[in-house]
């Protein structure tokens, strides 16, 4: 029995995960860039705190891409944050910056409460931005009206293939960024389905096994 347990986990941890693992998003200095490196349209999840200045991110292509982005926050109280973003394009030659999209979700309907499984969290999310673009260098900001705040960013969409710690570790890195950890992680998917299926594998064990005195007990 232990040995079909510890081959039904080494099949559970092999299978593919489409996560990743969150970048805590830490300006060191003001107004300072962070550059997202690999696909630009390979998912990703930030994580940051505004704190007196907007966080600013860069992304570079060299091909035609779809620039997609999600803005979510949490709160336990009925009090949201007024976050904005905005995307511009760096002009050739370095002649200054053009507007892409604006986004500034209202806070009485702009923002959609949804409870997200994985996480076990009711996340207030934005609506996606979707801009296809052509090649070059973009920069998209995040601010609020006094720059403070949390919030978690997921940008592209394209699943980054990650194993079931890598999950599980996406999974405790949010709840403990917002500071919801603790034993509510029980409630999450990624710990729910692997207890249920050894669940269901230890009693379908044990009906095989004593599948004779069973059958003939309810003669």
């Amino acid at each position: 029995m232990i040995i079909r347990l510890g081959l039904l986990w080494l099949i559970l941890l092999a299978v593919p995960v489409m996560a990743q693992v969150p970048t805590l998003r830490d300006t060191a200095v003001p107004y300072d860039v962070f550059v997202v490196e690999g696909d630009p349209e390979e998912r990703q999840t930030f994580l940051g705190t505004l704190e007196s200045y907007p966080d600013m991110y860069e992304v570079m292509s060299d091909r035609d891409f779809t620039l997609s982005l999600q803005l979510s926050q949490f709160n336990q109280t009925a009090t949201l944050t007024q976050f904005s973003l905005i995307v511009v394009s760096e002009n050739e030659r370095g002649r200054g910056v053009t507007e892409v999209v604006r986004q500034n979700p209202r806070l009485r309907d702009g923002w959609t409460e949804r409870y997200d499984s994985q996480l076990a969290l009711s996340l207030h999310n934005a609506e996606a931005v979707a801009v296809p673009l052509k090649p070059g260098v973009y920069r998209f900001e995040i601010s609020t009206p006094d720059n403070t705040g949390s919030y978690l960013l997921e940008f592209g969409t394209v699943p980054a293939q990650g194993g079931y710690f890598t999950t599980l570790e996406r999974v405790r890195m949010v709840r403990d960024f917002f500071g919801v950890s603790g034993w509510g992680i029980l409630r999450s998917t990624v710990i729910l389905y692997p207890i249920g299926f050894v669940l269901l594998f230890v009693l379908a064990g044990l009906t095989w096994r004593y599948r004779d005195r069973l059958r003939y007990g309810l003669r």
